[in-house]
This record gives C-alpha cells, structure tokens and sequence, in this order.
C-alpha cells in the first residue's frame, strides 16, 4: 500500500469549485426493485395515519408513493411547501415525517411521530409525543460491516470520518461488526469539516480503508473531493453512503432503496398501530453499487461474487 499521503494545493483548490454532486436529485437513482409487502393494519383508517414531507418532489415523493402504495390505501398528505391542510393533523394518531424539515416540525401532542429520510436527526419522545420511531436510511450496521469486508477482503484497518452526534450508536455497532472480522476500525469524529485535510493527513499508517456514514454534518462538495482525491492519490479505497457518491468517485457504496425505505416505514406504523414498542426501524434490504475505475486506481480486485450481487457496476 501506498503511504505517501498527501493532498497537493492544487487538488484542495479544485475541491472548492469543481464538484457538483450534491445535488439531492441524484439520490434518485435508488430504484425500486422488490415487488411490495402490505402491511395494512385491519383497523387502519386515512384518520389514523398522516404523512408530512419536506417536499412533495425528488426523493420525498419517491418515497412517500413507495409508502402510500405499500400501506395499500391512500394516505393524506401535507406538503410543508403548500401547508394547506395542517387540520388533519388532529385526528391523525400516527405522523409519518418525510425528510429532516417535516420530522422536526412541532406536531400534535399525544400522537407517535415515524420519521424517515432525515439523517442526523434524532427526535425524543419527551412530553409531546406518545412515541417517536426513527427509519434509517442504510441497513443495519451489521449488515454493511458484512458487505465491506465482502467487497475488500483485505482490509485490515478502516477509517470513519463522522459528525452528528446522533450516529454514535450506530457506529459503535459497526465498529463491534468489524471487530469480529478481524477489522480494527478508527472512529474520526470532526467538530469541524474545516478539520478534514488536517485528519486526512495525520492518517499516515493508520488505515488500508475509508468510510463515511450519511452525515449532512461533514458530507457536501467539498469535503468529498478531498475524500475521493486522498482516496486517489493513495491508493485508499473510500466507500460512501450512496449511489450518487459512487458516480462521482467513491469504489463502493452499501445502501437501502427508497422503496426499502418506505417498507420499512409502512411496517413501522403496522407495529404502531398494533401496539408495539418501537424506536428505531432499518430497512431490511441492502443495494451495492461498485465504480470500477474508482476500484482500479486504488488497486483493488472487487471479488466476482460481490461484482455478480450489484444492483449497479459503473465502468
């Protein structure tokens, strides 16, 4: 392995201006591929159920379609661009929040809040909400940990570059994951994106792999660019959270769809409504997606088993 590290002047200035991969559309790529489970609760009516999204557009329509057609019946729907409808909201005994605007949106006291595609958001119960249920966007961390190693064999040591607070349990069960398998694991938490190159550079030694969680805290174009050309130019494979990542430099990425997404969801507000106590979900379903090239430059073999299981191989 290569442990000349090192980024050069040139390559941080360009990671200011020359990346435009952030842009949430590209999150669409996610595609539904698993024909849909119903998990219609026999007592459900469209007063029990409400769906709040951020916007009714883009990845949060996606995902509230998949939903609506999972739960098998129309769900009314308030679209915090066009707050119309705010009074259902008062026979509503189950809030289903699309995106990190609608979860933190001050609701009906004595109602359960599931809310879904917002990371790094973590909302309590507290004195307003009966429950409060989290969907995650990834699968479970034993899961991805399994896929890592599948896809690296050889990694012996992996970096995680995080900020939100609200990852920490999940990363300590990534970290538990990988340490069965052999694979110690640095966790690199920021107080500041600012603090990037300086970590990237104090790595020396440290790491045969690098992995980012969806954190909105530390991901945006700038702090992948210097990702993906640390990555480069020391033959560091670097895994990201999503597809989107993945065309735009990432080796790999381990994922849930949309469509899992909104599974997990629907079951979520079936296990409500049934009476049970929940407060966190993960979509039951994983989606890997491989840049070949990316692979190449970092001189990695990505093993034919994990090439043939792929939902997307980039060349």
């Amino acid at each position: 392995m290569n442990v000349g590290y090192r980024l050069r002047n040139d390559d941080i200035a360009a990671a200011h201006i020359g990346c435009r991969f952030m842009r949430f559309k590209k999150l669409s790529i996610f595609i539904t591929v698993f024909m849909p489970l119903v998990f219609c609760h026999a007592d459900t009516t469209t007063e029990d159920v409400v769906a709040v999204v951020t916007t009714l557009s883009g990845p949060y329509l996606e995902a509230f379609e998949s939903f609506e057609k999972t739960m098998g019946q129309p769900i009314p729907v308030i679209n915090l661009t066009k707050p119309r409808k705010l009074r259902m909201l008062k026979q509503a005994k189950v809030i289903v929040a699309f995106g990190g605007r609608a979860a933190s949106q001050k609701y009906p006291s004595g109602t359960t809040l599931i809310y879904a595609l917002a990371p790094g958001t973590n909302i309590q119960p507290g004195d307003q909400y009966t429950s409060t249920l989290k969907i995650h966007m990834q699968p479970r961390p034993d899961l991805i940990a399994f896929h890592l190693k599948d896809i690296h064999p050889s990694m012996k040591s992996l970096v995680v570059f995080w900020r939100s607070d609200t990852l920490s349990n999940g990363l300590d069960l990534l970290k538990a994951s990988l340490n069965k398998k052999k694979v110690d694991v640095l966790l690199e938490k920021l107080d500041d994106a600012k603090d990037l190159p300086e970590r990237l550079r104090a790595l020396k030694g440290k790491a045969d792999a690098l992995w980012i969680p969806p954190d909105p805290l530390l991901i945006n174009a700038h702090t992948f660019t210097l990702l993906r050309i640390f990555s480069r130019d020391n033959n560091i494979p670097f895994f990201a959270p999503t597809p989107g990542l993945v065309e735009n430099g990432a080796v790999a990425s381990i994922c849930s769809s949309f469509d899992d997404v909104a599974k997990a969801t629907a079951k979520a507000v079936h296990e409500i409504l049934s009476g049970a106590a929940l407060d966190e979900l993960y979509p039951e379903n994983s989606e890997i997606v491989i840049n070949m090239k990316a692979a190449a430059q970092c001189y990695i073999e990505i093993p034919e088993h994990v090439l043939k299981k792929a939902k997307k191989i980039i060349q």
